[in-house]
């Protein structure tokens, strides 16, 4: 979308940004014509992008875009009001970055800071009809963040806080065409006190971020030890996984199985038929996720030669491990006659 964020400058920057994108205006010369005028080339760009990211969706990655697939697919395309919560949504975590007001990190559509983007909207629209935002480019700030979030808008099972990345830049133009006419009625007796101004407001947003990401870093989830925030908890896992091993003294070429007896919702000691009809659990298909399917640990460790995860304890050939894991990542080896003998022991404290 980078032509047409560029287009929109042209025709809706400050007049600076206008002249120096055409020269021959500055002089007083009529407006290039044909396809010599860049916002002529710039619209032509931005056409050819478009077809050519069409075409490419269609027959080339058409599993991937989501066209002609079901709606459980990864990158499955929503309709119109999918691009709306989706929009809402982004919206509303760009306005609602305040370390009292944030209450959730979840990345899906999230109703609670609708009310923020409504109030953002109607902050933007109202700049429209202030004519020194319009003259420093405040149509072509909106422009710029909208263009930026527009390709994963209609994605209906992935609304994420890093889509917004690009889109932020929009959002700093429009703080700061919001500051110049401040600045600029400031004049040389009061201009200091507005840089002091502008100073502590940028000071401020800097401690309530650093806030911000080490309440995200510690917010606690409903299993002990485990996070909030899904790539703050896999990683502590993928690190408490590696924390763990690297202290067991495991054999070159050992076959590593990570088993828990809570690694599916069927109940401790259920045959093999219950085990096969039983969903994983939440912590085993989260540490999986963590630990990608095990690849993370071979890269980890590169001397074991596979590494697997099961409901059930097979008796692998030696030199295998079971790896008994909490849901925190947190691993201690046996064999697997140990694991018998602990659930033995078990069994009979229990009775």
């Amino acid at each position: 979308m980078l032509p047409l964020v560029v287009w929109a400058h042209q025709q809706f920057g400050a007049p600076v940004d206008r002249v120096a994108a055409n020269p021959r205006r500055a002089a007083g010369a009529p407006a290039l014509r044909g396809l010599a005028d860049p916002a002529v080339v710039t619209a032509g760009l931005w056409v050819i992008t478009v077809i050519a990211t069409i075409v490419l969706a269609t027959y080339a990655y058409r599993p991937q875009m989501g066209l002609a697939v079901p709606s459980g697919s990864a990158y499955a395309l929503g309709g119109a009001g999918v691009v709306i919560a989706n929009a809402l949504t982004y919206l509303g975590w760009t306005a609602n970055l305040w370390l009292p007001t944030v209450r959730g990190f979840s990345d899906a559509v999230d109703r609670s800071v609708w009310p923020w983007a409504a109030g953002t909207l109607v902050l933007f629209v109202a700049g429209l009809f202030a004519r020194p935002l319009r003259e420093r480019g405040w149509i072509a700030a909106g422009i710029t963040y909208a263009a930026f979030l527009l390709p994963v808008l209609p994605l209906g099972n992935h609304t994420y806080h890093y889509y917004l990345d690009a889109a932020l830049v929009g959002l700093c133009w429009g703080l700061a065409i919001a500051v110049d006419p401040v600045l600029a009625w400031a004049r040389a007796g009061r201009r200091s006190w507005a840089w002091a101004a502008a100073g502590a407001l940028a000071a401020s947003l800097a401690l309530n971020g650093s806030a911000l990401e080490r309440r995200i870093e510690t917010a606690p989830f409903a299993i002990e030890e485990l996070r909030a925030d899904p790539t703050v908890d896999r990683a502590r896992i993928a690190w408490n996984v590696f924390e763990s091993l690297r202290t067991e003294p495991v054999p070159d070429g050992t076959a590593l199985v990570f088993w828990s007896p809570f690694a599916t919702v069927a109940p401790p000691g259920a045959d093999s038929a219950t085990l096969a009809r039983s969903r994983e659990s939440y912590a085993t298909s989260n540490l999986r996720t963590a630990l990608v399917d095990g690849l993370a640990v071979r890269v980890m460790f590169p001397h074991l030669r596979s590494v697997t995860f099961s409901a059930q304890r097979a008796r692998p050939a030696e030199p295998a491990r079971i790896a008994l894991y909490a849901p925190s990542g947190r691993v201690k080896l046996y064999t697997v006659p140990q694991i018998d003998s602990l659930e033995a022991l078990a069994a009979a404290v229990s009775h």
